[in-house]
């Protein structure tokens, strides 16, 4: 009478349970790379575990498992990381850092994001992307200390690079002067070069255009709405126009074989690109001192021909006169644009116990009122030079045996070939640490709110794409 009663089934299911552990550090930092989450890691896990044939009920795949993996992982490779970056006592390090206003991980507000960055013979290794409480010079040192700290580096490095913003540079308060009472030594600055001639273009761009209080420029603007209507197969070239060809008919082809040359290299931003850099050669450390020098004397004789656009650059230029200092001149020695006449007075300015220079001389740069800028048209590259000069070969351990020789046969000299490749590599500009900002801009909302994970994510990240920079099957069959 029972017979036909519901009742609890007799029939046992196979469970779905997965068994089989194959999320890899590998597949790990991928997901982390392409900024999947852990319940999209799911779907795409499935969905190409199915089209490779497994059979998916006995893998691990589950929203849990996976971010306790990557979590695993992502730690474990950012330890590694940090334990494979060991520096011979000799090397000497760069650090670059520079901050970004994002919002915070958790809750509301904005908080002070400053990538930290080490560049060691051409090479860049993010060190971290602290908050900060606020923007501070003293915030900004006293992170950068603690990251060199970490990273064991404090004794690596002799020089900062970063914008010339007065939280950076500023005489007490300055990042670079607290950072150095830290480290407890002089550290030469090598101020971004892009940024001073940024600040020199943008002074006479808002003379000439009347600035702007928006992040859009009117002119710029109307010209980019007014693109679609215009036929663009239909156009006169510049050169066409008189007044143009008059003013650069004698350097024409010169400057056309300059463009293409600098269009084959690799630049690692497109604005910079596009640009053909700010200037073509201020990102090199042995041009600085003269090209700066050069600048500042074509800017007063400009005055010639534009009084307010000459003034108002001299200006904004008198005050980043940083590769002229007593220090930092000492690139010149390597500059090919620098007369072997020129480089015999530099040789013996080395003995002066001051440069010849009456200007005002800090440590790291010269002070000369706008007013009195004209001094500079009567000086050489060689009345900066002096006995402190010596302090910029000690501090990147450059062999001084050619400077015993004529400076007709260095190019030949095999010390003073390494001493051009080594200083090659020091960077005058920041484009590192604007990358490590693009960096956390890109990973600020994604994957972790946790803030060790965050530094975690960022270094296995930037580790990632510096091994595996393209998407080529060669290039990503290579192990991590």
């Amino acid at each position: 009478m029972f017979e036909n009663v519901a009742g609890p089934s007799t029939k046992h299911f196979r469970s779905s349970r997965g068994f089989e552990a194959f999320v890899s550090e590998k597949l790990a930092v991928v997901l982390d790379k392409c900024k999947i989450s852990d319940r999209n890691a799911v779907h795409l896990l499935i969905a190409t575990a199915e089209a490779l044939g497994n059979n998916v009920n006995k893998l691990i795949i589950n929203r849990s498992s996976i971010r306790s993996a990557r979590i695993e992982f992502r730690k474990e490779r950012a330890k590694k990381i940090r334990q494979d970056y060991n520096l011979a006592n000799e090397e000497t390090v760069v650090v670059h850092w520079d901050g970004k206003l994002l919002p915070a991980l958790t809750g509301k507000g904005l908080v002070d994001r400053l990538p930290i960055v080490a560049s060691v013979n051409g090479h860049e290794q993010l060190l971290g992307v602290p908050a900060l409480n606020t923007g501070t010079g003293s915030d900004q040192a006293n992170a950068v200390y603690q990251t060199l700290v970490e990273w064991c580096l404090t004794e690596n490095v002799q020089a900062f690079c970063s914008d010339t913003t007065a939280s950076n540079t500023g005489r007490l308060n300055g990042a670079c002067v607290l950072l150095e009472q830290l480290l407890e030594r002089e550290i030469v600055y090598l101020p971004c070069r892009h940024h001073i001639y940024e600040i020199v273009l943008k002074s006479v761009f808002d003379l000439k255009l009347n600035g702007t209080s928006g992040p859009d420029v009117a002119i710029f603007k109307r010209f980019q709405l007014a693109w679609v209507t215009m036929d663009t197969k239909m156009f006169n070239s510049g050169i066409e126009n008189c007044i143009v060809m008059g003013s650069v008919n004698d350097v024409c082809d010169d400057i056309i074989k300059f463009s293409i040359d600098r269009l084959e290299e690799n630049h690692p931003r497109d604005d910079y690109r596009e640009l053909l850099e700010l200037t073509f050669d201020a990102p090199s450390a042995n041009k600085a001192p003269f090209q700066d020098l050069t600048f500042i004397k074509n800017l007063l004789n400009y005055i010639a021909i534009d009084k307010d656009t000459s003034q108002i650059a001299i200006k904004k230029f008198c005050g980043h006169l940083w590769y002229l200092s007593s220090e930092l001149c000492g690139f010149a020695f390597f500059d090919e644009a620098v007369s072997i006449d020129t480089k015999r007075k530099m040789v013996k300015a080395l003995n002066n116990e001051k440069s010849t220079s009456e200007m005002l001389l800090t440590t790291q740069r010269i002070i000369i009122s706008p007013k009195n800028a004209n001094e500079l048209l009567e000086k050489e590259i060689e009345d900066f030079v002096c006995v402190k000069t010596n302090n910029l070969f000690k501090r990147f351990a450059i062999n001084t045996d050619f400077l015993k020789l004529d400076p007709s046969t260095w190019r030949s000299n095999e010390d003073f070939q390494k001493s051009i490749v080594l200083l090659k590599k020091i960077p005058v500009i920041n484009d590192v640490a604007e990358r490590g900002v693009k960096l956390i801009e890109e990973y600020n909302d994604k994957i972790t709110k946790d803030e060790s994970q965050k530094q975690y994510l960022l270094q296995v990240v930037s580790d990632y794409r510096k091994k595996f920079p393209d998407h080529k099957k060669e290039t990503l069959i290579t192990s991590l």
